[in-house]
């Protein structure tokens, strides 16, 4: 079945496309939703006004999307939690908790999966976090993460041990790992 895309749709196509599509897929889900409609004659004539306004509506989208991104930029959320030793947090801090934090101070709600985090924070610190706001529009919000004081330790000795880069091949380190992961199997195989 030939249809007129009416939105971006993943892996299909972009708004105001004709595309190729199963009947099935376009009658029971894209139809439906109002993805799309039938490329029927008079459609395809008026496709040039849809892409139109398909593009005054990125236009809108896009002006949001970046007052949306200065408006984070200024934003620093801070999360006060309880943390073991070497600062390491009880819990984390999710993606979803990021949302919702943003969402209480500023207003703005903002989906827990454009916050691309890439894992979870267990960590106290103070974090810079990407949020995808619209196709092409970037934003930024700081997150802070204070123990149950409100302070933000200073950095220590394990910290920046932890961040230094790894050994490079062929130096002591990988020999290190290489004899404990031979210490580990023989060990397994005596027991058995």
């Amino acid at each position: 079945m030939r249809v007129i895309l009416l939105e971006d749709v993943d892996n299909l196509g972009r708004a105001g496309d004709v595309v190729e599509v199963k009947d099935g897929y376009a009658r029971n889900y894209l139809i439906p939703r109002g993805l799309v409609q039938p490329a029927t004659r008079g459609a395809l004539k008026r496709i040039e006004q849809i892409r139109q306004a398909v593009e005054k509506r990125r236009a809108r989208e896009r002006g949001h999307a970046e007052s949306v991104a200065a408006l984070l930029k200024e934003t620093v959320v801070e999360f006060r939690v309880r943390a073991g030793t070497r600062n390491r947090l009880y819990g984390s801090i999710t993606s979803a908790d990021i949302a919702a934090a943003i969402q209480e101070k500023t207003g703005v709600e903002i989906d827990r999966r454009s916050i691309l985090l890439q894992r979870p924070l267990r960590q106290l610190g103070e974090y810079v976090v990407p949020v995808r706001l619209a196709a092409g529009v970037m934003g930024e919000v700081t997150v802070r993460v204070l123990n149950e004081q409100g302070e933000l330790p200073e950095i220590t000795d394990w910290e920046e041990a932890e961040a230094a880069p790894a050994p490079a091949e062929g130096e002591t380190g990988e020999a290190t790992v290489e004899a404990e992961t031979t210490a580990t199997d023989e060990s397994t195989t005596s027991t058995t």
